[in-house]
């Protein structure tokens, strides 16, 4: 049986991928740690993740299905809120220092076809860069590649390529604003 490189001691680096997620809380204002919820996680795809992950699971379950051959990278100080679901079916990277608010969605594949439901579309990777700022509710889509540093207002779909430093919002997405370092950097 030949194993890729991201499959190379599979069930052993899942087995530490689950329990560093299964482990992470955060505490409430008053620094209580909230009723422990564990979230769902599931598939037999390569997940790794950083240091320092919070991935909150209380009040609402958070949620991370990863399919077979997929992977799954979230970085170092990563902080995703509960509620949250993703849906890896090919590869999704998730920078270090990165905050996804609660119930925020993210997928590298649309599940079928518009208007023919027993067809599947090709996934496609999402990368979310270093320091990124996901509001609540928002929804990233396949195919998505978002800049460090970008922020993304609560409630928006986004897709394509989002620059670093760019302030997105809306249904589409709209550029609200760039950061002045990036933009003198150019």
């Amino acid at each position: 049986m030949n194993q890729s490189a991201g499959e190379r001691g599979g069930p052993l680096r899942r087995a530490v991928a689950r329990r560093r997620l299964r482990a992470a809380t955060a505490p409430d204002r008053l620094g209580r740690t909230a009723r422990r919820l564990r979230p769902a996680i599931e598939g037999k795809g390569a997940v790794r993740v950083g240091r320092g992950v919070v991935l909150a699971a209380g009040p609402v379950q958070s949620h991370l299905i990863v399919q077979g051959g997929a992977e799954l990278n979230i970085g170092a100080d990563v902080y995703i809120g509960f509620g949250a679901a993703i849906s890896c079916h090919e590869r999704i990277t998730i920078g270090e220092g990165t905050r996804i608010g609660a119930y925020a969605a993210i997928m590298d594949t649309d599940f079928h076809v518009a208007g023919d439901t027993r067809s599947t579309p090709p996934p496609g990777p999402v990368h979310i860069g270093r320091d990124v700022r996901i509001g609540v509710d928002v929804v990233v889509l396949r195919g998505t590649t978002v800049g460090d540093g970008a922020v993304i207002e609560p409630g928006s779909v986004v897709w394509g390529t989002i620059p670093a430093g760019a302030r997105v919002a809306g249904i589409p997405r709209r550029s609200s604003s760039v950061d002045r370092r990036e933009a003198t950097a150019r």
